[in-house]
């Protein structure tokens, strides 16, 4: 919560997706913890806020905004969404036709590339089936929960073809296991170009 301060008073916008380790304890699908220190307030009051799918709740939750007169959408989704989830995600990709979307969620690739099943902690194949391979301006999916034998900043990446015939470019970035006496903390930092 005090790192993304920093994020909140320099005025910069950003969004989460939870995981499997931020429900509260003892409580599974329970986000009561993650939406006391990540208050739905917070991430209403920034400016490319769009709204949520349950108000006064942080778990899934949508941005908007324009880059270089390029439309962005992020959807940030709860960790194996359900299918009220999943519902309400195909809702507001098709009502903003005009936005390039990015969507987040934790439990999606593994650390070979391939998507996760339920087996492994993840719900990867239904996500692609039920919401990204249907809309031809989903372009991106994020995710992290997986590592690669212990090995800190674990990245895997595929690309594949939707329905549509758009390129979607899926990653998984994950640095759980890293060894924080090194006080090293890896970052994914991405660049988009026009064209």
């Amino acid at each position: 919560q005090t790192a993304f301060s920093i994020l909140t008073e320099g005025g910069i916008d950003y969004s989460i997706t939870y995981g499997n380790h931020d429900y509260t304890p003892g409580s599974p699908r329970n986000t009561e913890l993650f939406n006391q220190y990540f208050p739905y307030e917070n991430f209403a009051r920034q400016k490319s806020f769009g709204g949520a799918m349950e108000v006064g709740k942080s778990d899934n939750t949508y941005y908007c905004f324009t880059v270089n007169r390029i439309n962005y959408l992020v959807l940030s989704l709860e960790y194996n969404p359900s299918q009220e989830t999943l519902d309400w995600a195909n809702n507001m990709v098709k009502s903003h036709p005009e936005y390039n979307v990015i969507v987040a969620t934790h439990g999606y690739l593994d650390g070979k590339g391939g998507w996760l099943s339920p087996s492994d902690g993840g719900e990867g194949e239904l996500i692609w089936n039920n919401l990204i391979k249907k809309h031809s301006n989903i372009f991106m999916v994020l995710c992290g929960h997986w590592s690669n034998n212990d090995d800190p900043g674990s990245m895997t990446s595929r690309k594949d073809l939707g329905d549509n015939g758009n390129r979607v470019y899926q990653y998984m970035v994950n640095s759980q296991d890293i060894d924080v006496e090194l006080g090293v903390t890896p970052l994914l930092i991405m660049r988009f170009f026009d064209g």
